[in-house]
């Protein structure tokens, strides 16, 4: 039984490989598995035609938090977060941690971006790599208490999957870039890309 459950992971896990890479742009992370306060190593990859931006938050001090802390450097929207237990021929979301209403409040606060320092510009073609911690428990802070946590069942610990996506939609660019900003990289032929990007699937491991 152990032997299938090892045969049926590392199918999942290539076939998440393939199907990200069918993708234009993709996430591609690079260790086969996960534990708490893992701090991965992820490949943002551009495999379209065009030189693109996003606003994504890759400050590490942020991924650890179920709010989008203030940073006088970068304002950014943030990775999903897939958290999923797989069983045979099913699989079923346990917990998929999204942005929150205090990240709206905490957005609402700061002004636009207004520099392309602020943003990650990728050629078409190229890639590039970042850092991101995932923890079990997201906690909030003196303001915002909320937080919100992964719930493991230790009889199936070793039957859950992590993956990642990312999207930064119409609205929200409009809402959080400066039209000037966006205005310069187009005329330095760089769009935004709206399309949701998704990572690889792998497994987690408990510690337990």
């Amino acid at each position: 039984m152990q032997k299938i459950l090892t045969l049926f992971f590392l199918f999942v896990f290539a076939l998440g490989m393939a199907q990200s890479k069918k993708a234009d742009v993709y996430f591609e992370i690079q260790q086969m598995e996960v534990r708490d306060s893992t701090l991965l190593q992820v490949k943002l990859v551009n495999h379209s035609n065009q030189n693109i931006w996003l606003a994504l938050d890759t400050i590490v001090e942020n991924q650890e938090k179920n709010f989008l802390s203030y940073h006088a450097f970068f304002k950014g929207r943030r990775m999903g977060e897939h958290f999923q237990e797989e069983t045979i021929g099913e699989r079923y979301t346990v917990v998929i941690t999204n942005r929150s209403s205090c990240d709206d409040e905490v957005l609402n606060a700061m002004s636009k971006i207004d520099s392309p320092n602020s943003l990650i510009l990728l050629e078409k073609g190229r890639s590039m790599f970042f850092s991101y911690l995932f923890v079990l428990k997201k906690g909030g802070n003196s303001k915002y208490s909320d937080s919100k946590e992964y719930v493991v069942d230790t009889a199936k610990k070793d039957s859950y999957l992590f993956s990642m996506s990312y999207v930064m939609d119409e609205g929200w660019i409009n809402s959080n870039v400066d039209y000037n900003t966006i205005d310069m990289l187009q005329k330095n032929n760089y769009v935004p890309y709206k399309g949701v990007i998704q990572s690889n699937v792998i497994k987690y491991i408990s510690k337990k």
